[in-house]
């Protein structure tokens, strides 16, 4: 689940909210609206709490698939690097049942060592790039769970805030009627601001497009570097052998 979608799921819980559905009854139920705002008031609260405790176990799972998958990648590349060492160490070992003079014998000495090197070179270049993005990907996750967590206090901010001053009036003995226009209008307000706030909310986009550019840029610069000295390398090698 992307953290717009975890956003929206607040959004959508937040639709059953049982003190504007006390706000919103008919006039005759207006006089009572002082007597029944405390249950509905905590209800609401509850309601917001439990919303936001969802939000941070999605945001938990998230977190830990991301860690899961990053584990099965590790995994599957440690194997197919395995994999290509004995295929290599195979196809050298072929190159050596070629070798009939002492020219081939050093030309394929220099082969191996420069793929070996590349090799290397390559993997840690790789390891190197990869784990700076998963770096970097935290901390862009981090900065969304901050901002998502902002959005949820601001909105429960505002809640609590609108439910102490109708609990205020009642107790200064305010107009019921006016109590609940100021409720109501208030709670949508609250709302509202929680909709813009979803719908302004990009999840650091840019800059997680950013990294994701960055990284496949790198990872392809390391790669032809890699083929092009694998390339020389060969160029070199069949030239010690007479070969075109």
């Amino acid at each position: 689940m992307t953290y717009k979608q975890i956003l929206s799921a607040v959004i959508l819980l937040s639709l059953a909210f049982p003190v504007l559905a006390v706000a919103e009854r008919n006039d005759r139920a207006s006089a009572g609206i002082c007597a029944r705002i405390e249950n509905a008031s905590n209800q609401s609260l509850d309601r917001i709490g439990q919303n936001q405790d969802m939000v941070r176990t999605r945001i938990r799972e998230n977190r830990e698939r991301r860690h899961d998958r990053r584990e099965s990648n590790i995994e599957e590349k440690n194997t197919r690097r395995e994999k290509w060492n004995t295929s290599r160490l195979a196809h050298f070992e072929k190159l050596a049942e070629r070798v009939e003079t002492e020219e081939e014998a050093r030309a394929v000495t220099a082969f191996i060592t420069t793929i070996e090197k590349a090799v290397s070179d390559r993997r840690d270049a790789i390891d190197s790039v990869t784990g700076s993005y998963r770096v970097e990907l935290e901390e862009l996750n981090e900065v969304r769970k901050i901002a998502i967590d902002q959005i949820i206090h601001d909105y429960k901010t505002a809640v609590e805030r609108a439910l102490n001053k109708a609990k205020e009036d009642c107790v200064n003995g305010a107009d019921p009627e006016r109590v609940k226009e100021n409720l109501t209008s208030e709670i949508s307000s609250a709302k509202d601001n929680l909709a813009g706030a979803r719908r302004e909310f990009n999840g650091n986009k840019s800059e997680l497009e950013n990294l994701i550019n960055s990284t496949r840029e790198q990872i392809k610069t390391v790669n032809e570097r890699f083929k092009a000295t694998v390339h020389s390398a060969i160029a070199d090698l069949k030239t010690a052998f007479g070969e075109q």
